[in-house]
């Protein structure tokens, strides 16, 4: 056999963590795994911008939230309070001659027309559900001033007492006590990107918005492996019964086991991406002579005894692949 390629040796030892070994011929059956995902107001890389948060004012162009301190006027009724723990208060950057308040410097979002025509500020941010995922809820809490719409994917979770020429302004409350929204109707979810609007309305003086939630979810397993697809690095494993390193010979005798390398990726998983990443035919044979020892090596018990790595060593070296 050629001498084992120690680079791609490493890459494979680190990449088949064997701490959870399928015998030979099993097949795991099909799990599922309770998962979540947090988002909040505040994050962000320069402690300017709200990286994972995008808002337009009044329907023009999107840019990066920016994260404000609260606002804290002497003698005002209408402070903010302290963010939520793990939050921010985030605004939009506007007019700077409109939207820096001389008392603190900040950018706050401004109100334009008053109570006739309030300046609305649209905030979106997005979470990712795994492919089949179930049973999808979603929780969260939130400040706004003047007022705030929540929706998921464009439906309504929760709409504030807005300010407007009938019923005046907005209660403090809104900005003073947080609101919870929240869903647990599975058809207002997506699988991907889902995304997450506020629509924050503002007659008068500084506005911003505060916000955190949880999006939870039972984790599918869409090819089913016995590993859930939030753990799955091979989420469409090629499942076909025995090992092929020599499309032109086809199949060997060697079973193909599911799971070799505890995140979801099968025997012939690793052979097609060794295949795809190979630069030439030696470097392909390298590859799987190093995948094999490793398979061979695991015990408790092998994986692949060792006529079965011959069987894959020999195939691999007599095969066209990156030739």
């Amino acid at each position: 056999m050629q001498a084992f390629n120690r680079f791609r040796l490493t890459s494979l030892t680190t990449a088949l963590t064997l701490g959870a070994i399928l015998a030979s011929g099993t097949l795991f059956a099909p799990r599922a795994g309770a998962a979540s995902v947090s988002g909040q107001s505040g994050n962000n890389s320069d402690g300017i911008h709200d990286t994972n948060v995008v808002v337009s004012v009044n329907g023009g162009g999107s840019q990066a939230a920016f994260i404000v301190p609260k606002f804290n006027a002497p003698g005002n009724p209408f402070d903010w309070p302290d963010p939520m723990v793990g939050t921010s208060w985030i605004a939009p950057k506007v007019d700077p001659v409109q939207a820096v308040n001389q008392l603190t410097g900040a950018n706050y979002f401004t109100g334009g027309g008053g109570l006739a025509n309030p300046a609305v500020a649209t905030f979106q941010t997005s979470f990712n559900l795994p492919p089949a995922s179930t049973q999808p809820s979603l929780s969260g809490l939130v400040l706004a001033d003047d007022s705030v719409a929540v929706l998921l994917n464009g439906h309504l979770l929760l709409q504030q007492q807005e300010p407007n020429s009938t019923t005046g302004f907005a209660p403090a409350s809104n900005f003073q006590t947080p609101s919870p929204f929240s869903t647990t109707n599975a058809s207002f979810f997506v699988a991907g990107a889902n995304t997450l609007t506020f629509v924050v309305k503002n007659a008068g003086g500084p506005g911003g918005l505060d916000f955190s939630f949880t999006a939870s979810f039972t984790s599918g397993d869409t090819d089913g492996d016995g590993v859930p697809d939030d753990e799955d690095n091979c989420l469409n494993s090629d499942k076909r019964p025995f090992v092929v390193v020599d499309p032109a010979a086809g199949a060997t005798n060697v079973p193909n086991l599911l799971n070799v390398d505890s995140h979801g990726c099968s025997i012939q998983d690793l052979v097609n991406a060794l295949a795809a990443a190979a630069k030439n035919h030696g470097d392909y044979v390298s590859g799987i002579q190093a995948m094999v020892k490793i398979l061979e090596a695991n015990s408790p018990p092998r994986m692949i005894n060792h006529t079965q790595a011959n069987t894959l060593g020999n195939g691999a070296a007599h095969s066209d692949v990156g030739k």
